[in-house]
């Protein structure tokens, strides 16, 4: 009996969760989740509270407070059920549902008026045809004046029925507002409410104090997303860095300071160890000799999930856009990551849609080349050199490439450190005609003294510059024609190529595609108005009695 009436006591003595109402600080948007931050006052002396309307979507194990001026016990986060719209609101629907109502008997008046007005109309059209007829048989009409009359009734009748049609789109419009009013009444109204989060915690202070509440949501995310506008002597371009944020995690972010992130918590903070490997021998004598043993692939490497980890084309790493002059994002250094703190307050409506945002703008100045790869494609696309002079790196993305006014067409960037080099895609130049030709196709058997076959590919060429927009004094344009030899898995595969007519480029900048990727790069001269031909052949050689796999 005096353990439940001690029980008993503690209940009645347990001070009562006094509500607060937080209000949201920032956001930090990461790729796949996001960050929010929301401070609440707290009365002097401290006490027991609970902080409500946190959205579902936040995670309760990343939920996390602090109290600046007093210290923080008993944390506790659990899902209850809210009203799903405030009484403020609700009061707002209805007296928005009385307005549209009166509204609508204005509306129902006016239709009244205008039908009343078009039966008079008519009606004395009406009669005035009938009254006509007498003076019609005796000759007494006057016509042009009876027309005249005529004229204005129907002019009349006319602008009546035109009023007509435009009441009811009125009133068909009303009637539209009315049931969405209606409807977000009716969810309003729902028994039950909708699920959320609170926090319910206790606060030990001697005087006033914050409590700072951080949590993380799911269904939230950002990607960079660009505009790349060529100027109209492709020697510069003006790239503006935007980002798509998209965030459907039940609750609106009105008005709040936005950073961006590049630092990926899906990833997590911990890296595997090693695993051990172990060997052994198998006996291989049941085998029959000419049993062949398969090469083991080497594992595949997604290239989305390189990027997931923030390597890009050329092993760059991501980075973070910088200051700038204008209104544009700063940049913040996190040590492992980077935020893009945006330069004004913004505001994120939960929705599937995304909403874009500035971050940055910068004048690129470009070296203009022309590139083709006439095996895959005989069109001559416009790429331009340049190097990444801004202070912020770029994340790879999709750009929407422009020239001028015209939209071409999208292009994807790669990531791209300050002051590194790289190449942007400017679209397609019709000034050039490409035609590829094979002249010969043939296998030669080995002579008296081989003993190996040779496949000969031969190929010609021809290039027209019929008004190319990048090019010299004298008209002439260079095109970077680029083939792809073919690259053996058998070293008894040779790879010969013979009577290229020209030579291809010596260039180191094309060095290393050669030697890995087996690409050959012609840096051809083509006169304005004229013709140039490209010439050469491929020589596969290998063992006689064996066959060229391709």
């Amino acid at each position: 009996m005096t353990i439940l009436a001690l029980a008993a006591l503690a209940l009645q003595t347990a001070p009562e969760a006094r509500p607060l109402t937080s209000s949201l600080r920032d956001v930090t948007v990461f790729a796949d989740r996001a960050l929010v931050h929301r401070s609440v006052a707290v009365p002097e002396g401290g006490g027991v509270f609970v902080v409500p309307g946190l959205p579902l979507s936040a995670d309760p194990e990343q939920v996390r407070v602090s109290c600046v001026g007093g210290d923080v016990t008993n944390v506790d986060v659990t899902e209850v059920r809210e009203a799903r719209m405030p009484d403020a609101r609700r009061e707002e629907l209805r007296q928005k549902l009385v307005a549209l109502a009166r509204e609508g008997q204005e509306l129902e008046d006016e239709r009244r008026i205008l039908e009343a007005g078009m039966a008079a109309v008519s009606e004395m059209m009406t009669l005035g045809s009938a009254a006509s007829k007498p003076e019609v048989l005796t000759g007494k009409l006057d016509v042009a004046a009876w027309a005249t009359d005529q004229d204005a009734l129907l002019a009349r009748l006319r602008a009546q029925r035109k009023s007509m049609r435009e009441l009811v789109e009125r009133q068909g419009d009303l009637n539209r507002r009315q049931q969405e009013l209606q409807s977000a009444l009716g969810s309003a109204d729902v028994v039950g409410g909708a699920l959320a989060r609170q926090v319910a915690l206790e606060v030990i202070a001697a005087g006033a104090s914050t409590l700072e509440i951080e949590y993380v949501v799911s269904n939230a995310g950002w990607r960079p997303v660009y505009d790349l506008r060529t100027a109209s002597d492709a020697k510069s371009v003006e790239l503006v860095y935007r980002a798509d944020v998209f965030q459907h995690s039940g609750e609106d972010w009105n008005a709040v300071d936005v950073s961006l992130s590049t630092a990926q918590p899906q990833v997590g903070a911990q890296g595997p160890e090693p695993l051990p490997l172990w060997v052994s021998l198998f006996d291989n004598s049941s085998y029959l000799p000419e049993a062949k043993v398969a090469r083991s692939a080497r594992p595949e490497v997604r290239s989305d999930a390189l990027r997931s980890l923030g390597y890009g084309d050329n092993d760059a790493e991501a980075g973070a856009a910088a200051p700038a002059p204008r209104p544009f994002a700063s940049v913040e250094s996190q040590g492992l990551s980077v935020r893009f703190r945006l330069p004004r307050k913004e505001s994120l409506p939960s929705r599937k849609e995304p909403t874009r945002v500035l971050v940055a703008q910068e004048r690129l100045d470009v070296t203009p080349e022309y590139f083709c790869a006439p095996a895959l494609d005989t069109n001559v696309w416009l790429r331009g050199k340049t190097k990444n002079t801004t202070e912020w790196t770029v994340l790879p993305g999709r750009a929407a490439v422009y020239f001028g006014a015209d939209f071409l067409g999208h292009a994807e960037l790669a990531a791209v450190q300050p002051g590194e080099e790289f190449t942007l895609h400017l679209g397609r130049d019709p000034g050039f005609t490409v035609e590829r030709v094979q002249t010969e196709n043939l296998a030669k058997q080995p002579g008296v003294f081989g003993s190996r076959t040779t496949q000969v590919d031969g190929w010609r060429l021809k290039v027209k510059n019929t008004g190319a927009l990048v090019s010299a004094a004298d008209g002439t344009a260079q095109l970077f024609v680029r083939e792809a030899l073919p690259r053996a898995t058998d070293d008894r595969i040779k790879v010969e190529l013979a009577d290229a007519k020209p030579e291809p480029s010596t260039d180191t900048r094309w060095k290393k595609d050669r030697d890995e990727q087996g690409f050959v790069t012609w840096a051809l001269k083509v006169p304005r108005g004229g013709e140039t031909l490209l010439t050469w052949r491929v020589n596969l050689s290998f063992p006689e009695g064996l066959q060229i796999s391709r």
